[in-house]
């Protein structure tokens, strides 16, 4: 009886320590990133601390350095009492979020009370090297920055003419300017057919309620 209760607690203890070795940040998108932390429609899913990078810059020691003490640190704070959660998001590969936060560079930003808060990275020898300077930033340090605004989501419309663009960009890069030009002809002009026949059927559902009325 006995051993049976030991063997069961020891399956207990080496289940939470493979959950808690196995927190990683959470890795966040353009597509993905408002849904997750509502950063600009109120913040209600928590606070988020969140490192802003890209995986393209490599053979640096200083950034291996932070990359491990970020994963570090969100392994140290998966838990709910932390009070907010990790994550990451890759420069290179969320064109949108980089431009929209600005960060060509690497940046670490807290989201919370509906505002943002950079930390200071000012050099690489300012950078941290201890998970407690982080969490103390998270939850008390913070409060010594700026408190930013956070920007919002551009629109469809600007979306799209961004897409479009850093797809121009790379075709003319590879030398494929004429193909280029063709793909955005053809994108333009089924735009601009969608816009047509959407501002249509608006328009033919006003007619109908003006009849109706």
């Amino acid at each position: 009886m006995l051993s049976g209760m030991l063997r069961v607690a020891l399956l207990v203890c080496i289940a939470c320590g493979w959950s808690a070795a196995g927190q990683k940040p959470v890795h966040l998108t353009d597509s993905t990133f408002e849904g997750a932390t509502q950063a600009s429609t109120g913040q209600t899913t928590g606070h988020w601390f969140v490192l802003f990078d890209c995986s393209e810059r490599t053979g640096r020691e200083d950034l291996d350095k932070l990359r491990k003490l970020w994963a570090d640190l969100a392994e140290e704070t998966w838990n709910e009492n932390s009070g907010f959660r990790v994550a990451e998001v890759d420069s290179c590969e969320n064109s949108l979020l980089t431009e929209r936060f600005d960060t060509n560079s690497t940046s670490l930003i807290l989201f919370r009370d509906r505002k943002m808060y950079q930390y200071p990275l000012v050099s690489s020898q300012s950078w941290p090297s201890q998970t407690q300077t982080l969490q103390q930033f998270a939850t008390a340090g913070y409060q010594q920055a700026e408190a930013l605004q956070v920007p919002v989501p551009k629109g469809l419309v600007a979306v799209y003419w961004s897409v479009l663009l850093a797809h121009m960009k790379e075709l003319h890069t590879l030398g494929f300017l004429p193909i280029a030009a063709l793909v955005v002809g053809f994108i333009v002009v089924n735009f601009a057919v969608f816009l047509y026949l959407n501002e249509r059927k608006v328009s033919k559902v006003i007619r109908v309620q003006k009849k109706q009325s």
